[in-house]
């Protein structure tokens, strides 16, 4: 559209466009090139599986876990964009079945974290004082304790989740 034929248009029913690209990925097939980043963020924390039995690991695997929330954040905002778009994009499919496999592969954590005295997780924090930055994280994680299912039977609903729980794209 010209600015010409834009000006005669009302403000209120020009068009919206973004340059999804900018912030985003650029296409479908760059966000789909861009998971074996994400892939490899999950083998790196997959290393601390039964590893968080220490303040330096505990210190590792948080860092990691950070990692491969922010890569798939990214990716699961570019799929829920793509499918708010056309529900009929295979975007919906694969968002779901996304965040079932992250979820899965990273349910270790909490049981793992939950399972530290907290004597001990003290010890820990006095003696990686770095562990301080993952305060608020490791609270919220104690706080849900009541609610979390042990890992085996977490990550089987984890992986059922596409299809218990995705019914708004249908």
């Amino acid at each position: 559209m010209s600015v010409a034929a834009a000006a005669q248009v009302p403000p209120d029913r020009q068009a919206l466009t973004a340059d999804v690209g900018r912030y985003d990925f650029s296409s479908p097939e760059t966000e789909t090139a861009a998971r074996a980043d994400l892939d490899s963020a999950m083998k790196r924390m997959g290393k601390f599986q039964g590893q968080t039995n220490t303040g330096q690991q505990l210190l590792a695997a948080l860092p990691s876990y950070e990692e491969v929330l922010k890569l798939y954040w990214h990716h699961e905002a570019y799929l829920r964009l793509r499918c708010s778009l056309n529900r009929k994009d295979p975007a919906c499919e694969a968002n779901g079945k996304l965040g079932s496999e992250i979820n899965a592969e990273t349910a270790f954590l909490m049981p793992e974290v939950l399972a530290i005295p907290n004597e001990q997780l003290q010890a820990f924090q006095a003696a990686e004082t770095r562990l301080k930055s993952y305060q608020f994280a490791l609270e919220d994680i104690r706080r849900d304790a009541p609610h979390v299912l042990p890992n085996a039977e977490r990550s089987f609903l984890d992986r059922l989740h596409p299809e218990i729980a995705d019914w708004q794209y249908d």
